[in-house]
């Protein structure tokens, strides 16, 4: 019975972890608990469609930090300041200055950098963490 009970912990946990994904992307919207992304595609470094997913309750909020040891990697480097309110304005203040750029930003259309950390798959995936890129260095936004 004990091997049983091992074994099927195991399994849910490999399941768990396999519906999991991370991908990055430009977040252009978020509101009424969804958020919509165009994903990045590093193979052709193009933006695909924009997406609709479904953000938790508790959605944890965190500045990301760029990392090249071992290959590039993209980890969470404390708190977002101001939470969710200020990524809403963040995301809001991109989307409409790339309106204004006009051509541009064609094919990018605005809006914040960040890797989204999701949970369950396809209609039923559900953001659980957001790691906010920071600004490109030299832009009004970056700090």
């Amino acid at each position: 019975m004990r091997r049983f009970v091992v074994s099927a912990v195991a399994v849910m946990a490999i399941v768990a972890f396999a519906s999991a994904e991370e991908f990055t992307g430009v977040i252009t919207k978020f509101e009424d608990g969804k958020l919509t992304i165009k994903k990045f595609n590093k193979d052709d470094f193009k933006f695909g469609e924009p997406m609709t997913l479904k953000v938790a309750d508790k959605v944890k909020i965190q500045k990301a930090k760029v990392t090249t040891d071992g290959g590039f990697k993209i980890e969470a480097d404390g708190d977002y300041e101001g939470g969710k309110d200020a990524l809403v304005k963040a995301i809001k203040d991109a989307v409409d200055k790339a309106k204004d750029a006009g051509d541009k930003f064609k094919g990018f259309g605005g809006g914040v950098f960040a890797q989204v950390i999701t949970e369950g798959e396809g209609a039923n995936a559900t953001v659980k963490e957001i790691r906010v890129l920071p600004a490109k260095k030299g832009t009004k936004d970056a700090k």
